[in-house]
Order: structure tokens, then C-alpha cells, then sequence
């Protein structure tokens, strides 16, 4: 079990090392920005269209939503793919992948968490009841905490360390966590700018540790490579 707890601390460790440049993130909060205000003036339109829980639609929009939240739906990952690592050493790296997934999501949501109860932006059941949409500030009830998504980032962040530490997987993870902000915007939980918000900060969070983790097992392929070419020089 200590070896486990180890292997999470390097891998955070080893994903600070490698964090990206402010310029990045510089350049990506400006991008999402555009974005967010460009998708700004279409929202009343796309939310006069999700009805809400009701339908069969509703039903598929719950389940999405359910599973799209850290708990249960990240964790239910994390746990998969340390059962998986403990099939054996063929199998390690999936521990690796594991903390991946959990530290992504916990790196991306906690922030998204904090800072859509500071922000206090009414979500659109609220607004749809009368209450005019704007940043309220610090506010107590969860009418007021639609933005950013904290679903979006969570989700988006597990697609991505899971996309990007298994590449197969990116098409079904990305669909997996385009369905949780469909399903937000389906439930009048989120307004379309909280979605592509959160989504975008959680994307790029969960790239950068799956990134990482992968980056461990190609280190450590290298280095096997590397000790059979140096016994074999030493035989010859």
C-alpha cells in the first residue's frame, strides 16, 4: 500500500515538474474566454429548449449527471483501474493511470468548486423563475453556483487523463464527458458558457497528467531498452 501512495505523490510530482508555461495558460484563459462570451448571447435560445427532468430524455440526463460528478463517476474509474493494477506487474501502470485520473479531477474541480460559490452566478432554473442573470457574488445556495460547471471540469478532466494516458480510449472518454455537459444543460443546471468554461480548464488539466503518466511507462520502456543494450555490449 505504501508503494501505491508513493506512486501518486511522484506522479504529482513529477506533473508540477512538467507544468505548462503561464504563457499557456495565458493564452488559454483568453481563448475560453472568447469563447465563453461569444456563446453568451445564444443561451437564452438553447435553454429555452432543455425542458428540464422531464421525458425520457430527462431520465438519460440524470443518469449522465449522476455518473458525471467525482463521486461516483471518477472515483468508480480510479477504483477500476487500481483493481486492474493490482492484477499484476504487467498491469502497473494502470495504478499509474489511476492517480492520473484522480489527481486531474481533484486538480481541476476544486477550483471550479470554489470559485462558482465565490462568483455566485444564478443557474438557469433561477433565471428561468425571474432572477437576473449576473455574478452575485459569495452566495450560500446552490441556485447560485453555476459558474463554472464543477461537473464539466470533473468530467472533461477525467476524459482527458484518460484520453491521453490511453489514446484508444480519447473518443469514448470525450463522448462520455460531452454527455455530463449535455446533461447539465438538458437538467437548467448550467448555462452554456459555465460548460465550455469548466470544460476547457478541466481538458486541459486532465491532458497534462495522463500526459505525464504515460510519459512514466515510455521511461520506463526506454530504460529497459537501454539495460539490454548494455548487457549485450557487455557480453560482447
Amino acid at each position: 500500500m505504501k508503494t501505491w501512495f508513493r506512486e501518486g505523490v511522484d506522479l504529482a510530482a513529477a506533473a508540477w515538474r512538467r507544468r505548462p508555461s503561464g504563457r499557456f495558460w495565458l493564452f488559454l484563459a483568453l481563448a475560453v474566454a472568447a469563447a465563453a462570451c461569444a456563446a453568451h448571447p445564444f443561451e437564452p435560445v438553447l435553454e429555452a429548449r432543455c425542458p428540464g427532468a422531464s421525458g425520457r430524455a430527462g431520465v438519460w440526463a440524470r443518469g449522465f449527471s449522476f455518473w458525471g460528478d467525482f463521486l461516483p463517476g471518477t472515483m468508480a474509474l480510479v477504483l477500476l483501474c487500481f483493481l486492474a493494477g493490482a492484477a499484476g506487474p504487467r498491469w502497473r501502470q494502470w495504478r499509474r493511470i489511476g492517480w492520473a485520473l484522480f489527481l486531474a479531477a481533484a486538480v481541476a474541480g476544486v477550483p471550479a468548486t470554489l470559485l462558482r460559490v465565490s462568483l455566485g452566478r444564478p443557474r438557469p432554473c433561477a433565471t428561468a423563475e425571474g432572477v437576473r442573470d449576473g455574478l452575485c457574488g459569495f452566495r450560500s445556495s446552490d441556485r447560485y453556483h453555476s459558474f463554472p460547471s464543477g461537473h464539466a471540469a470533473t468530467s472533461f478532466a477525467t476524459a482527458g487523463a484518460l484520453g491521453a494516458a490511453v489514446p484508444p480510449l480519447m473518443p469514448i472518454a470525450l463522448a462520455g464527458a460531452a454527455g455530463v455537459c449535455w446533461s447539465r444543460a438538458y437538467l437548467q443546471r448550467h448555462h452554456l458558457s459555465d460548460l465550455i468554461v469548466g470544460g476547457a480548464w478541466g481538458l486541459a488539466v486532465g491532458f497534462h497528467f495522463g500526459r505525464t503518466a504515460r510519459g512514466f511507462r515510455e521511461e520506463r520502456r526506454q530504460a529497459r531498452i537501454s539495460a539490454v543494450s548494455s548487457s549485450s555490449r557487455s557480453v560482447l
